[in-house]
């Protein structure tokens, strides 16, 4: 282990849409226990729980208050309004419980949604290390096999287990289609595994976690807390990029941190590593590290603007067509800000399956239409041959996509 101190990078993150990364997967907040709109219903009224529950006790109406927010849970049409039992019922104002007021878009007042939270430290909300920390990694691994000559060799091997893995996965379905014995089936799954190991196994970058305390050699802190409330809740929609409506009109509703938030946080980047080919961490200067670093944001930002320009010419009808004319944009405009050397990170809620994985490498490998297609294959399990994928986008009420940040490197 080395005795020489570790090497500190300062951040500075700028949100460019809104970002939105949830604490606790079960946790969600609720219309009928939770919040009430405000009488524009342009803000959120989030309720202190606790001092709503004490309130119905000393009132002695805590059985009919349990009773009506159960009759919630079996129905998700339940009757039940919370700022009427609070108005009419408690004699009482709204502001009375109200622990904050939380922007709002997209929600109509009076609609009845589970809401779910980002992740907070005491009630104020922030971005983890862990979360920098993943799309750092990603965007590290990504430029190391599609830019690096040490990186091109492990590219044409990992190509090869894609191909013998969407074989497998071809095979194990149709085992289970026809019922095959559970032996056989187990086998086919073992061989999945053991051919999953090479591809992109991050280990062979990053080292294991039992080599000790280099091999994961790359910190970062958790950004700084912002002010409670520094947040909004923004009622997101899922559109379509090829003709059709979807199956769902129900929005998916989350607190984010808003659009043009500033946070501060930084990385630890211990002197030696386990690994060689990551040394250009302490080699090289803050504006050759923001290069190899944006290799992976503009391959899935030009992937994008590719999916979205071949969709408005397929010459299809498009239900979403001018949304997606917007979006477009918007990807053209990043673009320009990778051009000009931003670092540009995506975080959070709302990635498609290429901001978040190594998809799009597939396409620099030999063969590379293949490739991508037995990618998808053997880690998503996508037998289709459909040439937009995914089909759709998860987008703001304003028509923008969730989790874009700009970084700086001090």
């Amino acid at each position: 282990m080395s005795n020489r101190e570790p090497k500190i990078i300062k951040l500075s993150i700028q949100t460019l849409t809104p970002v939105s990364i949830g604490g606790d997967k079960g946790e969600q907040l609720s219309p009928y226990s939770d919040y009430v709109f405000s009488r524009d219903g342009k803000m959120l009224h989030f309720l202190h729980l606790k001092k709503l529950e004490e309130t119905v006790a000393t009132q002695g109406i805590i059985d009919e208050y349990v009773h009506a927010i159960r009759s919630t849970m079996d129905n998700n049409r339940s009757e039940f309004d919370l700022e009427q039992f609070i108005t009419s019922r408690l004699h009482q104002s709204i502001d009375d419980f109200t622990a904050r007021y939380v922007p709002q878009q997209g929600l109509s007042p009076g609609q009845r949604v589970f809401i779910t939270p980002i992740v907070k430290n005491a009630g104020a909300p922030y971005i983890p290390g862990s979360s920098i920390k993943g799309a750092l990694r990603t965007a590290m691994l990504y430029d190391w096999l599609v830019n690096t000559e040490r990186g091109e060799p492990y590219m044409n091997r990992a190509v090869e287990a894609l191909g013998k893995v969407a074989q497998l996965r071809e095979q194990w379905f149709m085992l289970k289609k026809n019922r095959a014995d559970f032996r056989t089936i187990r086998q086919v799954e073992i061989e999945i595994k053991i051919h999953d190991r090479v591809i992109f196994d991050e280990d062979d970058l990053f080292g294991r976690l039992h080599d000790g305390p280099e091999a994961r050699f790359l910190r970062v802190r958790d950004t700084v807390p912002l002010p409670k409330d520094a947040m909004e809740v923004q009622s997101l929609r899922r559109i379509r990029i090829v003709p059709g409506k979807g199956k769902s009109t129900i929005p998916q509703v989350v607190e984010a941190i808003p659009a043009g938030t500033a946070l501060e946080s930084d990385i630890s980047v211990l002197p030696d590593f386990t690994k060689p080919e990551l040394a250009y961490w302490n080699k090289a200067d803050i504006t050759e590290l923001l290069t190899y670093l944006n290799a992976f944001s503009t391959a899935c930002i030009e992937n994008e603007i590719t999916e979205l320009s071949d969709a408005l010419e397929a010459g299809n009808k498009l239900d979403f067509a001018g949304e997606i004319r917007r979006l477009l944009k918007f990807y053209e405009d990043l673009k320009e800000q990778c051009n000009q050397g931003e670092l540009i990170l995506r975080l959070g809620f709302g990635k498609t399956v290429n901001d978040n994985s190594l998809l799009l490498a597939a396409l620099h490998g030999p063969d590379s239409n293949k490739a991508w297609h037995d990618m998808r294959a053997a880690f998503h399990k996508i037998r289709r041959k459909d040439d937009f994928y995914p089909i759709t986008r998860l987008i703001t009420p304003g028509g923008l996509p969730m989790g874009w940040v700009k970084v700086k490197m001090e």
